[in-house]
């Protein structure tokens, strides 16, 4: 059980980052782009086991951060992670190295991140007007509801389920039961166009638009080889020819 201390230090810290940002309480469309804008380098890539959710490093020496994301966690777990790490960025930056394992003790630090990302990413006020003046309900959320609600906010399920009880919403069943049915309302998500929480397991790499431009600028400066350079990307020699020649031609 989180310390309603800590959970309001968290509150308070995310409403502070979306009024000096200009976020108001509008969803944010895709967190890993958005945290590259703050300057942070985010590595998306496949991790064996499903214990570790992410992890953060800053270099004191080059005043550089970075997060890395497990991509066999679902797109909205990756979501919820990304808002995690971001308050480790914010608050943890002398600790150097931070390690998000899942587990049922969590230290304040992970409670503290974990309350940031729930609030960041699911503000209070853009839920609920979101639910009043667009959904056009009150208390009661029926599974159209729900569906609809995480899909415009990107969360996991969970996330989702959690954020929306503890702020005095109710379902057609208790918050457990509806924990149980997120297969079901992955079909629904699908019945409507969206799409579903599934895992993401396989090779997915995903750097950030810097780490490429990074790469290519020491390939073409002959400070890589070529052979370097796809290991960096973590590609096939052919594919990164590919992309050699479409930066070439871009540039003629």
């Amino acid at each position: 059980m989180i310390n309603n201390n800590i959970f309001d230090q968290a509150k308070d810290l995310a409403e502070k980052i979306r009024r000096d940002l200009a976020l108001g309480s509008s969803p944010i469309k895709n967190i890993f782009s958005w945290l590259e804008d703050q300057g942070v380098f985010v590595v998306r890539m496949p991790i064996e086991g499903n214990s570790l959710s992410g992890a953060f490093y800053h270099d004191k020496n080059k005043k550089t951060s970075q997060i890395l994301i497990n991509t066999n966690r679902t797109e909205g777990h990756q979501v919820c992670t990304a808002a995690h790490e971001f308050c480790h960025y914010l608050l943890d930056k002398e600790d150097q190295f931070i390690v998000e394992h899942d587990s049922q003790e969590k230290s304040p630090k992970e409670q503290r991140a974990d309350a940031f990302a729930v609030n960041f990413l699911l503000p209070e006020n853009g839920l609920r007007f979101y639910i009043q003046s667009i959904l056009r309900k009150t208390k009661k959320l029926d599974d159209d509801d729900l569906v609809r609600i995480r899909n415009e906010f990107g969360t996991s399920w969970s996330a989702t389920i959690y954020r929306l009880h503890n702020l005095g919403y109710i379902f057609d069943k208790g918050l457990k039961s509806k924990l149980e049915e997120i297969c079901f309302l992955n079909s629904m998500a699908i019945q409507f166009g969206f799409e579903p929480e599934t895992s993401m397991s396989g090779t997915i790499y995903e750097f950030s638009s810097n780490f490429y431009r990074l790469a290519f600028v020491a390939y073409f400066k002959r400070k890589i080889s070529f052979n370097r350079l796809s290991d960096l990307l973590r590609r096939s020699q052919e594919n990164t020819k590919e992309l050699i020649t479409k930066i070439e031609n871009i540039h003629e």
